[in-house]
């Protein structure tokens, strides 16, 4: 079976090399029979970490209960969750873009969509060979920057901008004190004076090949 790979964008997604707005999709991407991987680019991911006890089972009553009271509701936003068990945690992550994966899914029969972030945190566990990983993660994807904030395995909070210094300065506000890997293409750190421990890192050539 065919896996169809797209990267979605706020205002146009790119597939086999080629970018589409969002009124070209119905000639443009084949989905049938196919597996399908939607990775979502430029939208900020908004996460909340629960305690929950470890000997609940089923927990779908209490994840739709924080999804309707805390996150958005706006017919375009996907949510997910992830659990740590034995750690008690719960994790449920929301990210805008259900609209546009919607207009692109059609007849696939199986579809996955990822955040990039995701890519971003697995690429980070599996370099440093730690499920359980607290850093920051700096890389450039086009024009723009994206921060990941990991504890324990989890994504706490995470940015996007175009500006280097709006992510610096954020970084700054929530006084991060874990050391924050930055991709060794961005060169700006010696120019900087600030309280934040930047270890570079080729991150972007892992993250480049799970994209493209």
């Amino acid at each position: 079976m065919n896996k169809v790979k797209i990267l979605l964008k706020q205002h146009s997604y790119l597939y086999k090399n080629n970018e589409y707005d969002f009124y070209n999709t119905s000639n443009v991407v084949d989905t049938n029979n196919s597996k399908m991987q939607i990775i979502i680019l430029e939208e900020p991911l908004f996460t909340k970490i629960f305690q929950v006890d470890k000997s609940i089972g089923k927990i779908e009553n209490f994840i739709d209960e924080k999804i309707k009271n805390i996150f958005p509701q706006n017919g375009d936003i996907l949510y997910d969750y992830e659990r740590i068990r034995t750690e008690g945690l719960l994790s449920i992550y929301s990210i805008k873009g259900k609209k546009k994966v919607e207009k692109l899914i059609k007849e696939a029969k199986d579809v996955q969509v990822i955040p990039i972030q995701f890519f971003i945190r697995e690429v980070m566990i599996k370099r440093m060979k730690n499920k359980k990983l607290t850093c920051g993660v700096i890389i450039q994807i086009g024009k723009n920057y994206y921060f990941v904030y990991i504890k324990r395995g989890l994504i706490t909070c995470n940015y996007i901008s175009s500006n280097l210094d709006e992510i610096i300065n954020k970084i700054e506000l929530q006084q991060i004190k874990d050391e924050v890997y930055i991709d060794e293409s961005i060169n700006y750190v010696d120019t900087y004076e600030n309280n934040i421990r930047f270890i570079k890192l080729n991150i972007k050539d892992q993250i480049y090949e799970k994209l493209y």
